[in-house]
């Protein structure tokens, strides 16, 4: 097992998990923004199925967090993402919403979600933590935020461009041999694993790092598209 490489996986499939939710929060907020714009009814649960989104997208944000020192073989404290935009709102938020329960999106005007003022929760040393929201609504500011946000990860990730290990197999061939035990794999699976080539497993890719930093620019792309006013493809790519 090669512990950067799979943790390079691992950011692979929390930046697509990330975009996803973004998708989520925008398809909401777009759909509230066009409903009142055509004058028709609101729909009374989208406030609910944005607050479930908003909370899943910023919880991704953690872990990409904690996932990044892996590959660095160095601390990125939050101090690092000190130019992202409302970085700070994003993370507390993020505490907010998963140590305290509190849905904090509670605004809606002419079609857009905004939070309406500064909320307060208890910090891991029982201080007091005020937490100043943006005036944007939250689709302009979780665009923001992930333009900037990605961009800092790109500048991380590309620094191990030189980093060999981040290249190397993610798991040992004892892996895939203990996997093949699993009670759900038929025989003939296991037969045909037996008599397969076992180097496959033993070789590097030189594409996951690439794959990586494409996703990173996409969601970057992805991002400058909706800050522009257009509707971003809302599929992964």
């Amino acid at each position: 097992m090669n512990r950067k490489a799979q943790f390079a996986h691992f950011l692979k499939h929390k930046i697509g998990e990330y975009r996803f939710r973004l998708s989520e929060v925008l398809e909401v907020s777009d759909r509230s923004l066009n409903t009142f714009n055509s004058k028709l009814p609101q729909n009374n649960s989208d406030g609910r199925l944005l607050t479930y989104a908003f909370s899943a997208m910023t919880s991704q944000v953690q872990t990409i967090k904690d996932i990044v020192p892996v590959l660095l073989d160095r601390e990125v404290p939050w101090s690092e993402y000190k130019n992202v935009r409302h970085m700070d709102f994003v993370a507390g938020a993020r505490n907010a919403i998963t140590h305290d329960g509190n849905p904090i999106i509670d605004l809606w005007v002419d079609g857009k979600y905004y939070v309406a003022s500064p909320f307060l929760r208890i910090g891991a040393r029982g201080e007091t933590i005020t937490v100043v929201p943006p005036t944007e609504d939250l689709a302009t500011v979780s665009l923001e935020f992930t333009h900037d946000f990605s961009a800092k990860l790109l500048e991380l990730v590309e620094g191990t461009a030189n980093d060999p290990s981040i290249l190397k197999p993610i798991y040992g061939r004892e892996y895939f041999e203990e996997a093949m035990r699993h009670p759900a794999i038929p025989e003939f699976a296991r037969d045909l694993y037996a008599e397969s080539d076992k180097t496959e497993h033993d070789k590097n890719d030189p594409s996951r790092l690439e794959i990586l930093l494409s996703d990173l620019n996409g969601l970057i792309s992805y991002s400058l598209g909706g800050l522009a006013g257009k509707q971003p493809d809302r599929s992964q790519s």
